[in-house]
């Protein structure tokens, strides 16, 4: 299978960095991500989690619609973490 140029498939995608740093993305055709606690700005990580959070659970709704849409099933779900139950 061929590889897919990253521009291709991601063309939405951006990164900020120098031209040192540029250079070596096109050359290797690979980009590293950072740890978070590396981060300049602790603020993305923040908005991260927000945007994505957000994006999981209309991704949840749709698949959840999609899959049942025949009113007579019933889901329960356990967690012992607030934070893990995504409201519908």
């Amino acid at each position: 299978m061929a590889k897919m140029p990253i521009q291709t498939a991601h063309p939405e995608l951006f990164h900020y960095t120098d031209l040192q740093g540029l250079r070596g993305i096109l050359s290797s055709n690979t980009l590293w991500a950072t740890n978070y606690r590396y981060l300049n700005d602790r603020s993305e990580l923040t908005l991260f989690r927000q945007k994505i959070k957000l994006r999981l659970i209309r991704v949840a709704k749709d698949v959840m619609t999609s899959l049942f849409l025949d009113e007579a099933i019933h889901i329960g779900a356990f967690s012992l973490s607030v934070e893990l139950i995504i409201p519908l």
